[in-house]
């Protein structure tokens, strides 16, 4: 519970206009990953390398390395700081396909990790707007929980650009 506390308070802070689309997704990526990402290869590495040739400046400092998981095993990799690093593209991508193989988490619990969200948000824990949570909830089950793009806030305003892998992947391939 105090690692989700931690997790979702440490983004806001990060990206101070995080909506509650925004932690879901941290929240669905810490758990599922980038398999949407990933469901055509092909198209999958052409987007990484289209989108590394066409980076925008979103003028703040990123780290490399992001924590997204409670359990401090899953990360997003900023694609703006591996570029300027000029590390391997193809690494990444192959970090990318391990990644989604060696996941074995389920929808379950992603679900899980969601509720406990909704818990802390009703206690007070971690401030965001109960209504509007619970309406976003609503929609979510409706849909079976899919996976959502950013807030239209979000990415204007951060313009996010990153991959999600294993932190233990990231640090084989490319320590």
């Amino acid at each position: 519970m105090e690692k989700l506390i931690e997790l979702v308070k440490k983004h806001k802070e990060l990206r101070p206009l995080m909506e509650i689309q925004d932690v879901y997704k941290l929240l669905y990526q810490s758990i599922l990953g980038l398999g949407h990402l990933l469901e055509n290869h092909q198209r999958a590495k052409k987007y990484l390398y289209d989108e590394l040739d066409n980076l925008f400046d979103n003028n703040f400092e990123e780290l490399l390395i992001e924590d997204i998981s409670i359990k401090d095993n899953m990360v997003r990799i900023n694609l703006r700081p591996f570029y300027e690093k000029k590390l391997s593209t193809e690494l990444l991508f192959n970090a990318m396909l391990y990644t989604e193989k060696k996941n074995t988490a389920t929808l379950n619990n992603l679900i899980s990790i969601w509720n406990l969200f909704i818990d802390l948000v009703e206690k007070g824990d971690i401030d965001f707007n109960i209504n509007e949570l619970k309406d976003f909830n609503k929609k979510i089950i409706e849909m079976n929980y899919p996976i959502m793009h950013h807030s239209d806030i979000y990415n204007k305003n951060y313009k996010p650009a990153y991959r999600v892998i294993y932190r233990d992947v990231f640090q084989e391939l490319f320590d």
